[in-house]
């Protein structure tokens, strides 16, 4: 994985998870949008949404054991933010100096403006 490789492990990684038919639609949608004269949206979704299958395998299996997960397919978006308030409220409280903690949340393609959304409610969020 990237991160390892140039020697950045994050404190805390939390996967968005979500159905493949979801993801598909969605990236579907995002390329329709985006780039309406396409010829070939189906193929150029079926790859964007296999190759994040195959990163987020990796992901798991290199950090078995170490990272949460939240299953978004049925939930409203505030019930997404607040499980992810809970684990991120999961922190050690020590009395010596403290860095910005490094957090790595991976979620599905076409996910970053909930990603961005989640930030910006959880930072002024009081946790």
């Amino acid at each position: 994985m990237f991160l390892q490789s140039i020697g950045l492990l994050p404190d805390n990684i939390i996967i968005l998870s979500t159905s493949r038919e979801k993801a598909e639609l969605s990236v579907s949608d995002k390329l329709k949008k985006n780039f309406p004269n396409a010829p070939n949206i189906n193929a150029m979704t079926k790859e964007s949404v296999d190759q994040y299958d195959l990163n987020i395998k990796s992901v798991r299996a290199i950090f078995q054991g170490f990272f949460s997960e939240i299953n978004a397919e049925n939930k409203t978006q505030e019930a997404t933010i607040e499980e992810l308030a809970k684990i991120l409220k999961f922190k050690k409280h020590t009395s010596g100096a403290r860095k910005p903690p490094r957090l790595l949340l991976l979620g599905p393609p076409c996910i970053i403006i909930f990603i961005k959304i989640i930030f910006n409610i959880i930072r002024f969020k009081e946790i």
